[in-house]
């Protein structure tokens, strides 16, 4: 298995209670982890690379936003 370093992520939230957002981000490594699988990694080292918008309702809770997070970023580093 190859090693994945991510070394930052630039979050921009808006409209999400700062407390749902701080439990997504401790749930994000490993929902990362998870979420990469058994998926080929395709993002050039040192890539800049942007993962897009993640749509949430009014009232998200903080599991189910670091899963579409870190599924949107699996999806813009991998392939099948």
């Amino acid at each position: 298995m190859r090693r994945v370093r991510i070394d930052r992520i630039n979050l921009h939230v808006r409209g999400v209670a700062p407390s749902t957002v701080q439990s997504a981000a401790r749930l994000l490594g490993p929902a990362v982890a998870r979420a990469f699988g058994g998926r080929t990694v395709a993002a050039e080292p040192d890539a800049h690379i942007d993962a897009g918008r993640v749509v949430v309702g009014a009232t998200p809770h903080a599991e189910p936003l670091a899963t579409r997070i870190a599924d949107q970023i699996v999806r813009a580093t991998t392939r099948e």
